[in-house]
């Protein structure tokens, strides 16, 4: 997905907004909420009343899918970045890179072993910008 696209696309949700009380919304405010490995159909006001109300007030992806490979942290570089794995970087929960350590596959899940592959890549873990980047180019916060 373009750096444009995905800026346009939070933008427009910033737009549509999800907030606890329209009310309160001032409408520069988004909340996006990504439930890892939960099935949309579980999301019942009998099974899950609170996560079932937000998603009434707010919007629902109801076409989302996995990219490939569909393991959590790819899918969550691809979800910070609107890119798929070949554009991001993160192939898998673990990731051979020669120049971070030669002898083995580094788990994404350990935080000194991802700061060995972004010390390898002159800092940038992904190579694809992220949300919170693009958000920054144009003087927005994603978390405040």
């Amino acid at each position: 997905m373009c750096t444009s696209l995905l800026l346009g696309l939070v933008l427009s949700l910033a737009v549509v907004g999800v907030a606890t009380a329209q009310e309160q919304w001032t409408g520069d405010q988004a909340v996006i909420v990504v439930i890892d490995g939960l099935r949309p159909d579980y999301v019942t006001a009998e099974r899950m009343p609170a996560l079932a109300a937000l998603g009434d007030r707010g919007v629902v992806g109801d076409n989302h899918h996995a990219v490939f490979p569909t393991v959590t942290r790819v899918n969550a570089a691809s979800i910070a970045t609107g890119s798929y794995p070949r554009t991001h970087g993160i192939t898998g929960n673990q990731m051979y890179v020669r120049s971070a350590e030669a002898g083995r596959a580094l788990n994404t899940g350990n935080l000194e072993e991802l700061r060995r592959v972004a010390a390898a890549f002159d800092g940038h873990l992904l190579t694809a910008p992220s949300l919170g980047e693009l958000l920054a180019a144009h003087e927005l916060t994603l978390f405040a």
